[in-house]
């Protein structure tokens, strides 16, 4: 039995192999990931040598293993669930691709859990050079992994897998893909040894967040995200609250001791990278310092509140302009911890408050609610933020300023029915009647 529980069982993946499928031209044609197959089953050949898995568990899981009769996507839930180390396949496809960012947010979230739980980074992602992307390109989750594909030989780093399988007639290529093979082989196991990332419950496939929404933008570094920390340090603490949750800055809160041993807004730095998004963070008066229009947005932003701090005087009065319909770009969110003594005992004293300072902000009835009510845990703080993001960034998009181009406006152009042909006229019908969408003014 692991920490969080969970047994990891004799199907639990060595290493779930995520890519981009090509499409088919023609249904007669071969399968067009062939290749992908091939290495995948390579990879698996060279991880059983370098590793003492027992007989009837399984080395890999790609999608293509799928036969008629596994229940889909609960087979791909539960491997990305349980496997030790994410491989993923870089190319364009792969980026642009929701399945492939849904595959990599579940891991993700996944690895920022027991980074919480470990308060130290954990890496056990382990990237594939299928096709060359431009590394400016990449959105933010890819920019997080540290991986020197250049110690998988120069060929490979620079032409990818792909090429190198194309080319493998060729002496110095095949060489260069054995070579590169042979070296992720021993990567995953050695990630895998080291940096065992503890399996969850499956999640719902369908409901997962994509990691790469902004990927292969033409400025993917504009997406940002203010994160607000609203909580006393241990030095301001009201009434009745201990210190044990709080540290030399507001910053520093933890409210979901003993499950995390690192801040949240840590945590959540983290999985905001992993939607694709630079995450900044202040405490409220940094915010304050920094923010000089309150009605024009610079970024969508989140405050994480400390139930705490609603019943803080000071805060409570510098809460209270959040309780507002007027700034629907910033969401917020009150942990309202279960395994917190003090929390717990006082939580129907802080939930009165809490629904007292932000009144309006609950009777919008946005998806944000129930975050704004209390999130009880970790785990169920991590499911809620990135639908509290995505709100955050809708209205972000609808409420920021716009920079048309510079010259006069240009009307919009109109269509207009073409000039009848030389004749006698007919008679009309309703289908002769004009149509207003292509008719002038």
């Amino acid at each position: 039995m692991t920490e969080s529980g969970i047994p990891w069982g004799d199907d639990a993946p060595y290493f779930f192999l995520s890519y981009a499928h090509t499409p088919r031209h023609d249904p007669a044609d071969p399968d067009p990931d062939e290749d992908v197959v091939k290495f995948y089953n390579e990879l698996c050949k060279y991880i059983l040598n370098f590793c003492d898995l027992q007989a009837g568990r399984r080395v890999g899981f790609m999608d293509h293993d799928l036969r008629p009769g596994n229940v889909w996507p609960w087979s791909l839930s539960r491997a990305l669930a349980t496997c030790h180390v994410f491989v993923p396949l870089y190319s364009q496809r792969f980026f642009t691709s929701a399945e492939c960012g849904k595959e990599w947010w579940a891991f993700s979230v996944r690895m920022a859990h027991q980074a919480a739980r470990e308060a130290r980074p954990v890496e056990a992602i382990v990237p594939v050079i299928w096709t060359p992307v431009d590394a400016s390109l990449l959105p933010e989750a890819a920019k997080m992994i540290q991986f020197n594909h250049r110690e998988l030989g120069h060929l490979y780093a620079t032409e990818g897998l792909f090429t190198l399988s194309q080319l493998s007639s060729d002496a110095t290529y095949n060489t260069a893909y054995r070579r590169a093979v042979l070296g992720l082989a021993r990567r995953i196991v050695d990630v895998a040894q080291r940096l065992p990332v503890e399996p969850w419950q499956p999640r719902d496939y369908t409901t997962l967040e994509s990691a790469f929404r902004s990927a292969l933008t033409s400025d993917p570094g504009e997406r940002r995200l203010r994160i607000t920390v609203v909580a006393p340090s241990k030095d301001d603490l009201p009434d009745g609250r201990g210190d044990s949750a709080y540290g030399r800055s507001p910053v520093d809160w933890n409210p979901y001791r003993p499950d995390s041993r690192r801040p949240l807004a840590e945590h959540v730095s983290d999985l905001a990278r992993s939607l694709g998004y630079q995450a900044v963070v202040y405490d409220l008066s940094g915010r304050d310092a920094a923010v000089t229009d309150e009605d024009r947005p610079r970024e969508p932003e989140i405050l994480l509140v400390d139930p705490w701090a609603t019943v803080h005087p000071e805060y409570r009065r510098a809460l209270a302009r959040f309780n507002s319909a007027a700034q629907p770009w910033i969401q917020l969110m009150i942990p309202l911890s279960v395994t917190d003594e003090e929390t717990a005992n006082a939580r129907a004293m802080l939930r009165d408050s809490i629904g007292e300072l932000f009144a309006t902000k609950l009777a919008l009835g946005t998806p944000a609610g129930r975050a704004l009510r209390g999130v009880p845990s970790l785990e169920e703080f991590s499911e809620a933020l990135p639908r509290i993001v995505s709100e955050a960034a809708r209205h972000y998009l609808r409420h920021a300023e716009a920079f048309p181009p510079e010259g006069a406006l240009v009307k919009k152009p109109q269509l207009l029915r073409p000039p009848a042909p030389p004749g006698p006229p007919r008679a009309t019908t309703h289908q002769d009647q004009p149509n207003p969408e292509l008719t002038d003014d």
